[in-house]
Order: C-alpha cells, then sequence, then structure tokens
C-alpha cells in the first residue's frame, strides 16, 4: 500500500503462472479476517485491471484479489490494510484543472474561500513524487501553471493540501 495525501493506493504483482488469468475478483472487508464483501468481479484483464474503490468513510480497509480463468480461481493474495482519509472532493474545494487531458501545461484554479498554505504534489501511476512546491493562498482565486511537458504520456495524479483538506485530480498527458 502506498498512502498518497489522504488518498491510498494498493498495488498487487500476480505472477502469470499455469493458464493465464481472464479475469480477477476484489474483495473489500472493514475487519480482519473478514467477513468479506466482493467489490469487483469480473474485473477483466484487458486494460491493466485497474479498480479504484470510492469509500465514503475514513477508517482501516482491507483488500484482497484472486485471479481466475476457464480452470477457476487462485487462492486469494494476503490481505493489504489501507488508512482511509476522508478527501474533500475538487469540485467543492473549488479546484479546476485545465485543460484536461493535456500535452503537458495544466492550469490550475483554486477559487473558494480557504486561505493559507498550500502544498501541491504531482504523483505517477507507482505513487511517486515527480514534482512538488508550496503555494500561498490569500482571498484572491489562486492560478498556477503546471508543467508536466517534460515527462512521459500517461496519467498523474495532482495532490493538493488545503487549509481545509486533501484534493487528489487525475491528470491525463497527451
Amino acid at each position: 500500500t502506498a498512502a498518497q495525501g489522504g488518498n491510498n493506493e494498493v498495488l498487487w504483482t500476480i505472477p502469470n503462472t499455469g493458464a493465464p488469468a481472464t479475469y480477477y475478483e476484489v474483495q473489500r472487508s472493514y475487519q480482519t479476517p473478514g467477513p468479506w464483501t466482493t467489490i469487483a468481479t469480473p474485473l477483466p484483464v484487458s486494460g491493466g485491471a485497474i479498480y479504484e474503490d470510492y469509500v465514503a468513510l475514513s477508517g482501516r480497509y482491507y483488500y484482497r484479489v484472486r485471479s481466475c480463468n476457464a480452470n477457476g480461481c487462485s487462492d486469494w493474495t494476503a490481505e493489504a490494510s489501507v488508512l482511509q482519509n476522508r478527501t474533500v472532493s475538487a469540485q467543492l474545494a473549488g479546484v479546476t484543472v485545465s485543460p484536461n487531458p493535456s500535452t503537458g501545461i495544466f492550469q490550475l484554479a483554486v477559487e473558494n474561500t480557504q486561505r493559507g498554505t498550500v502544498a501541491l504534489r504531482v504523483t505517477d501511476a507507482l505513487g511517486r513524487t515527480i514534482q512538488s512546491e508550496t503555494l500561498n493562498k490569500t482571498a484572491a482565486a489562486l492560478a498556477h501553471t503546471v508543467d508536466l511537458s517534460r515527462l512521459a504520456p500517461g496519467v498523474y495524479n495532482l495532490h493538493l493540501a488545503l487549509p481545509d483538506g486533501t484534493v487528489v485530480t487525475r491528470l491525463l498527458k497527451q
């Protein structure tokens, strides 16, 4: 697991032994061990088998996954534990990013009543910090250019730690 400014990411690598997987199953629990609730099935293998689980409440969550094919399903992976902190939604926080997708230059606007330090951080798909800076939000709207032109095309996450909460927005660089 990797904590990302109030959001958490769980990554699994499932070795390809035997017949290849045709789909995955993902389960979540609020306690260990279980009870488990299936939250994604079947999750197709194509497209990198990415599943985003949005939870409304802060707390500890447990996840596990298994691969399946015509012959049946593998054993469940070891469980991953995630401590989730609720984040403020971008729209409610008055945060916009445009254009998105972009060729690398994004215009960030923070239009709300919050004042104080804003920690900006950009992470890659593996949660590694690519760029970070500290901005100051006054009563006026904050306008800032985020330049990702030197990076490879892909999906990045923009994390903004505002005085009243954290906002995470996906950026698509073409």
